[in-house]
């Protein structure tokens, strides 16, 4: 017999960290839109849509590098 055990939190943020909260999940919809784009882009131009993480984490320097995003 299989037995699973279930753990159930409760998150009960500061306004300060719900502020938080919000600005990294802008920040990761700002950046999955833009590399988004860009694989839409190649698919255009090349016909076949590539999405590889290392790809990805390539263009994610450069948006930073172009933008002046802060670095953490």
């Amino acid at each position: 017999m299989k037995i699973v055990k279930v753990y159930k939190f409760r998150l009960c943020p500061t306004k300060e960290q719900v502020a938080t909260l919000k600005q990294h999940g802008g920040n990761s919809r700002f950046i999955w839109n833009k590399l988004l784009a860009k694989a839409n882009e190649v698919k255009k131009q090349t016909g076949k849509f590539v999405f590889s993480q290392t790809l990805f984490q390539k263009q994610i320097v450069q948006l930073k590098a172009e933008s002046q995003l802060p670095r953490h």
